[in-house]
């Protein structure tokens, strides 16, 4: 089991057009048996269109090991109030 905690910070989180990068950390622990390793977590990446509704992602970091990453994101729009 590998439960992992992060906090990632984006540098135009409101940008609706274009890429945005951002950087990351927190913490993981692997737990294998009667024993456990934690590690710290480091990922940079960049992300399309943070504040509109649709967009994509790639990142890559270290923690316990190198990770790559790449995903597509949605979320409903927000209601003007």
């Amino acid at each position: 089991v590998r439960p992992e905690a992060s906090v990632v910070f984006l540098l135009n989180p409101y940008k609706t057009r274009g890429l945005t990068p951002f950087a990351g950390g927190g913490l993981a622990i692997l737990v294998a048996g009667a024993e456990s390793a934690e590690y710290l977590l480091v990922r940079v990446g960049v992300e399309s269109s943070p504040g509109g509704t649709k967009g994509w992602f790639v990142e890559g970091g270290v923690g316990g090991g190198v990770r790559l990453s790449a995903g597509i994101r949605g979320r409903w729009p927000r209601r003007a109030g």
